[in-house]
C-alpha cells in the first residue's frame, strides 16, 4: 500500500552489535533510517552502515539530546524512535504503514514487549507499557531528561495495537547486566532530580506513571510503596516468580541506590567544606 506520508526511523546506539543489525532490519519498510552513535567502540557502526548510509557520531550528551538531535536531521516529518535492542515486527510495520495513509493523529502511542531472563513480563507494569514512539515532529519533542524521556506533544494522541519487541542482548539480560545497568540509570534519574527541584515537574507535561514516579521518590518507605505498586497494583503476582524477581529487583534496587549515590555526594560536599 502507498504511503501518503513518508517516515524516518531514528535509533540511537553505543557498542550494540550483537543487536543492531536486527533492529535495522526491521526498519526496512521505512523510508528513512537514521543512526545516531555515541563513539562506539565495537562494530556498531560496520553493522549499521549495511542497512542504512544516514550513520552519524554524536558525542554523548543524554538520550533526549541524541533523540531531538537525530529529528534535526530527519528528512520527513514522521518520526519512529526505535532502540537499538528492539524489533518492529511485521505486524506492527504493517499498521503503521496503513496509519500513515492517513494519521487521525499527530502521535501514536505503541506498546512494549519486556522480558526478564529470556521471559515476556506480561504483567508487573511492563505490558502494554505504552509509549510515544510515533509522532509529527512539527507537534511534539523529546523532554529535557537525563533518562525515562518522554515526548512533549499537546495534540490528542492515538494508540497502536500491536507491539514493539524488545529483544535485549544475552549479556543484558542476565541480572549482573542489570545491575550494571540499574547503577547508571540512578546515577541519571539523580541528576534529573536536581535539576527538576529548580525546575518543578508541571502535571500536564507528563504522563501520570512518570508523575508518579518523580514524585513517589519523596514518600516514606518509598521501596515497600513501589514493589506493592508493581507486584499488587500492576498484578505482578500474575508473572509467578519472574513477576517477584521484578517487583524486589526494581522495588528496592532503585532507591537503595538513589540514596547511596545521594549520600556519597553529601560525604564527598562535607569533606571539602571541611578541607
Amino acid at each position: 500500500m502507498n504511503k501518503h506520508n513518508k517516515i524516518s526511523a531514528i535509533v540511537i546506539s553505543y557498542n550494540e552489535e550483537k543487536v543492531i543489525a536486527d533492529c535495522l532490519q526491521s526498519l526496512f519498510w521505512c523510508d528513512e533510517i537514521i543512526v545516531i552513535d555515541s563513539y562506539s567502540t565495537d562494530n556498531t557502526i560496520n553493522f549499521a552502515k549495511k542497512y542504512t548510509d544516514s550513520v552519524f557520531q554524536k558525542k554523548w550528551e543524554g538520550y533526549s539530546i541524541q533523540k531531538n538531535y537525530g529529528m534535526e536531521l530527519a528528512k520527513n516529518d514522521w518520526l519512529l524512535f526505535i532502540d537499538s535492542d528492539e524489533i518492529v515486527t511485521d505486524d506492527l510495520a504493517k499498521e503503521i504503514s496503513n496509519i500513515m495513509t492517513c494519521p487521525e493523529y499527530m502521535g501514536y502511542y505503541i506498546p512494549r514487549k519486556n522480558y526478564l531472563l529470556g521471559v515476556q513480563l506480561k504483567y508487573s507494569g511492563q505490558y502494554p507499557q505504552y509509549s510515544v514512539r510515533l509522532f509529527n515532529r512539527k507537534y511534539g519533542k523529546w523532554e529535557d531528561r537525563e533518562v525515562h524521556e518522554q515526548v512533549l506533544i499537546k495534540e490528542k494522541l492515538g494508540y497502536i495495537k500491536n507491539p514493539i519487541d524488545h529483544i535485549n542482548d544475552f549479556e543484558k539480560e542476565t541480572l549482573y547486566g542489570m545491575l550494571l545497568k540499574e547503577v547508571r540509570f540512578s546515577k541519571l534519574e539523580l541528576a534529573d532530580r536536581k535539576k527538576n527541584n529548580k525546575n518543578k515537574l508541571r502535571f500536564s507535561e507528563i504522563n501520570i506513571n512518570m508523575f508518579l514516579k518523580h514524585y513517589s521518590v519523596s514518600l516514606p518507605f518509598q521501596s515497600i510503596f513501589k514493589f506493592f505498586y508493581i507486584y499488587i497494583v500492576k498484578l505482578g503476582f500474575l508473572d509467578g516468580k519472574i513477576g517477584l524477581l521484578w517487583a524486589i529487583y526494581h522495588g528496592f534496587l532503585p532507591p537503595l541506590l538513589t540514596t547511596t549515590f545521594k549520600w556519597e555526594e553529601k560525604i564527598k560536599s562535607t569533606k571539602k567544606m571541611i578541607k
